[in-house]
């Protein structure tokens, strides 16, 4: 997931850190401005925002985003009803602080699947023999699994690039989309994108999973979904 982390606290720090290393694509801002920009002009499934006492100022600042864009608020003061305010003022998930990573990152995790899926099946609905036949990207062992069971462990930028790709199969993605999300502030252009690439294709070529990444001329790459 491309996940967004507004804030200026050392928490904000450790829950990026948190997040890139639970294999998620995190860019970090200090002000909300910023984020919405971000979110605006590219394709953000999270925004987390860490506050203290501003729970429904903060919820009310990514009040107008786009639809697949959560947004989860963490209240360091926040209170009962702080938190109901800002779930009223447009917040998915509002917790107070301390709060647990693993839930934090199971809840937003259930959010944005069933996002993800109700765009997928808008945009090209698939029948239930091509559902299963898809192959899954398991974030659990950051791995590519087909359905006979056919596996291909990945590494890190490699799954962050089979992490956008398959959003919606077979839907083109920008170069430069792909470079941000893969390599975040990493000194990287579109010769790395096209390594990393080449690279992932090679060692798709040595499994069996439908899978086939297409370079679409002037603009980016796609990946196909081989039907059996």
């Amino acid at each position: 997931m491309r996940i967004v982390c507004v804030g200026t606290s050392g928490a904000q720090r450790y829950l990026a850190e948190a997040l890139a290393e639970s294999n998620h694509s995190v860019v970090q801002f200090n002000h909300f401005d910023d984020a919405a920009y971000l979110a605006s002009a590219e394709h953000v499934d999270a925004i987390i925002v860490l506050t203290s006492g501003g729970a429904s100022d903060a919820a009310r600042a990514f009040a107008v985003r786009p639809a697949h864009t959560v947004l989860v608020v963490i209240d360091r003061q926040g209170q009962k009803d702080a938190r109901v305010a800002a779930l009223e003022a447009g917040a998915d998930i509002c917790l107070d602080h301390p709060y647990e990573y693993a839930e934090l990152h199971a809840r937003l995790q259930a959010l944005c699947r069933q996002r993800d899926h109700a765009a997928l099946a808008a945009a090209r609905p698939l029948t239930p023999s091509a559902a299963f036949t898809r192959p899954l990207l398991s974030p659990a062992t950051r791995s590519l699994v087909g359905r006979d069971g056919d596996q291909l462990l990945l590494r890190k930028r490699e799954y962050l690039l089979m992490d956008r790709l398959l959003r919606v199969p077979g839907e083109a993605v920008a170069r430069d989309e792909l470079v941000d999300y893969i390599f975040g502030e990493a000194d990287a252009d579109t010769t790395s994108l096209h390594l990393l690439v080449s690279r992932l294709r090679a060692r798709l070529s040595q499994t069996n999973l439908p899978i086939t990444l297409m370079t679409v001329p002037k603009l980016g790459y796609r990946a196909v979904v081989n039907a059996d």
